[in-house]
């Protein structure tokens, strides 16, 4: 499976903490966008395709990152997708 989601929140944090969670999950390849870049995604909610790794792996990654940049996660959840559908804020035409 190479699809996955991430949900995630952050302990006593600021706006720029979660901006800072934001640019770790865009280097990990996460975007807030459905994979077809047609809707946003709820806030603190990405989606990635990403090769050769595991839920788990990907999570352990995740709070890594987010620690070195000293940002406490107070839950994250990781999944691996075969299929999606979204509603919300809707960005272009699919």
């Amino acid at each position: 499976m190479n699809q996955f989601i991430i949900t995630f929140d952050l302990s006593n944090a600021t706006s720029a903490d979660y901006t800072r969670a934001r640019e770790e999950l865009e280097r990990l390849g996460f975007t807030p966008f459905t994979p077809n870049g047609t809707n946003m995604l709820p806030d603190t909610t990405y989606v990635g395709t990403i090769h050769n790794v595991d839920a788990a792996t990907l999570r352990d990654n995740a709070r890594d990152r987010f620690a070195a940049r000293g940002l406490k996660t107070s839950a994250m959840f990781v999944a691996g997708v075969d299929g999606w559908a979204a509603i919300g804020k809707r960005l272009r035409a699919a």
